[in-house]
């Protein structure tokens, strides 16, 4: 099922609810408006122009107004998605990832049950007022993976997205475009920050937390994510759920 990019709401937030089940992307989108998306069964991946943001379970990621936006699934997927008005004075200024609160996920739930547009004074339209007043206090966190936004390297970034444990990606891709190594690595380091290699093992350590995420067992996601290990993996989702830097920089080393 795909996400579209919806309407604003004109007074109000509207949450809906979000499923996607199979493991494809949506169309690409936009919206005028910011956009909350609460992951509560799954795994979702949110491919924007430059960066794929990864939430796991009880987890959220905003999406700025007028960001071009896809969403792939880690099977099947149930989310909600809360669209702020176009003018409303809550605005965040940078998409990041949002560690979910048990009250967080209760008024989704709750306010999702109301329709798009409570009567003004209704019991609907005071939980959605609560939902603003909380959302300032969320913290933000940047934990993403940055892509290149055009051009072949973003071909390169593509096709790694499809099949994050091929080791033949880069060296199929200098042969079809007749680049030289020497010149293909450091244009893709200066592209997202990260070597090759560094941004690769981030892709692993993400694909193998959306088969955490799916159930896999941990032992058995470690021997299939290939140079990435169960104590890693492990961190890797721990930071992901709870936003902590200090388990986050054990990625952050390997670039």
């Amino acid at each position: 099922m795909a996400d579209g990019p919806g309407v604003c709401p004109p007074r109000c937030p509207r949450v809906a609810a979000l499923h996607l089940e199979a493991d494809t992307p949506s169309r690409w989108g936009a919206s005028p408006c910011a956009r909350l998306v609460f992951v509560d069964h799954g795994f979702l991946r949110l491919e924007l122009a430059d960066a794929l943001w990864c939430v796991p379970p009880q987890c959220a990621v905003w999406v700025l107004p007028n960001a071009r936006y896809r969403l792939w699934d880690g099977g099947a997927l149930s989310a909600w998605t809360l669209t702020l008005p176009e003018r409303s004075a809550i605005q965040p200024v940078e998409s990041g990832t949002v560690p979910g609160t048990p009250l967080l996920r209760e008024l989704l739930d709750t306010a999702a049950g109301f329709g798009a547009e409570p009567w003004p004074g209704s019991p609907g339209d005071h939980l959605l007022q609560v939902l603003l007043e909380l959302l300032p206090l969320a913290p933000l966190r940047a934990l993403h993976l940055p892509l290149p936004a055009t051009g072949p390297l973003a071909q390169l970034a593509e096709t790694s997205l499809r099949d994050p444990l091929d080791d033949q990606i880069l060296a199929g891709w200098m042969r079809h475009h007749a680049v030289l190594e020497s010149d293909a690595l450091p244009a893709f380091q200066a592209a997202t920050g990260l070597t090759f290699d560094a941004w690769r093992r981030r892709l692993r350590l993400f694909d193998a937390i959306a088969k955490l995420a799916g159930g896999a067992d941990l032992a058995q996601t470690a021997v299939s994510a290939s140079d990435c290990d169960a104590a890693e993996i492990g961190a890797a989702w721990h930071a992901l759920r709870d936003g902590r830097a200090s388990a986050w920089a054990s990625i952050r080393r390997s670039s």
